[in-house]
């Protein structure tokens, strides 16, 4: 099993490290199961959950990659949480092991070490191991003038990295895939932009004209906000702040989010969804109902750094129990 590094240095609101805190992690699924924890990368030495943060505050652990993990941390009264740590892997790989270092012509480790090759001729590709936010992009010089690049083509996104990605040609836009229209069956066209920011290989079918498959997105465009509370929701409590580290939009009616309570309310319960603090749509469920319904009139994006928040009923209702709630929005490519 591949294993994922978390690390942090516990402060207050202030900024003040707060030594030795108890720090616990669970896993974000219904139930908030307790997750398991190594010290080490190869999963070898056993850490205890909870286990206490080192005098300066400095916390770490191992868990099993691609879990999604609330860390809490606590001491004498404070109380840090933090909610939805994406447990990823993808920046421990080299990207040669996914197939795409033989469609490349040089690879190298950072954005300003791409300026080396500014000379090359049209056509000539680097892959970038992190162009500047820890994802992986591959840049094609477009033309004989110094410095012009296409991309980036990100390969590492909400899904991974593409495994096995083979291309025969790269492009700044899907109009420019019509140059290719009569190429060969199984050609293929890595497209940087096919029109929502996001990267996609196309393929020909066949040998007819623009007979081409559908895009084979390189990032991957669902995101899933979970919320659960294991007991009854106190009257306004605040039960998500999440910050948000790129754009994602909701749509009108937060079409394919659900929400589910093991024990129904007496009276229609309301929760109200924030952003920024400022209320734009509900999750209800109404009462003797165990499933919920939205409301989000026209949508809302969430650009990177705001804050979306999930406020329960005022006043509490006393039979409400268990509440499972996930938002579905679209995230797009970070800036």
């Amino acid at each position: 099993m591949t294993m994922a590094r978390w690390q942090a240095t516990i402060t207050d609101a202030a900024g003040n490290i707060v030594p030795l805190a108890s720090v616990q992690v669970r896993r974000e699924v219904n139930g908030l199961p307790l997750a398991v924890l190594y010290a080490d990368a190869e999963g070898t030495v056993p850490l205890g959950n909870p286990f206490t943060a080192d005098a300066d505050g400095y916390a770490f652990f191992y868990a099993v990659g691609g879990t999604t993990l609330r860390v809490r941390a606590a001491k004498d009264g404070f109380v840090r949480t933090f909610y939805d740590v994406r447990n990823g892997t993808a920046a421990t790989f080299d990207a040669d092991q996914f197939g795409v270092g033989s469609n490349t012509n040089r690879h190298v480790a950072t954005l300003a070490e791409r300026d080396a090759f500014d000379a090359e001729d049209e056509g000539f590709s680097v892959l970038v191991s992190d162009i500047g936010d820890g994802r992986a992009g591959i840049y094609t010089r477009d033309t004989a003038t110094p410095g012009v690049w296409v991309g980036p083509a990100i390969i590492t996104g909400t899904q991974g990295v593409g495994t096995g990605l083979s291309f025969d040609v790269i492009v700044a836009t899907l109009p420019e895939r019509a140059d290719f229209d009569d190429a060969d069956e199984g050609w293929r066209v890595l497209v940087s932009d096919s029109g929502d920011g996001r990267s996609a290989v196309y393929v020909k079918l066949s040998d007819d004209t623009a007979d081409w498959s559908g895009p084979n997105y390189l990032v991957g465009d669902r995101f899933d906000l979970s919320i659960y509370v294991a007991d009854n929701p106190y009257s306004a409590e605040e039960l998500s702040g999440h910050v948000f580290t790129n754009s994602v939009n909701f749509p009108a009616g937060l079409t394919d989010s659900q929400g589910f309570a093991t024990d129904a309310p007496t009276a229609d319960a309301v929760f109200a969804i924030k952003k920024n603090s400022t209320g734009i749509g509900t999750v209800t469920f109404a009462a003797a109902s165990n499933e919920a319904t939205f409301a989000l009139a026209g949508g809302a994006v969430f650009e990177a750094g705001d804050v979306l928040s999930v406020v329960a009923p005022e006043p509490q209702d006393a039979t409400l129990w268990q509440v499972s709630i996930t938002l579905a929005g679209t995230r797009s490519p970070a800036p």
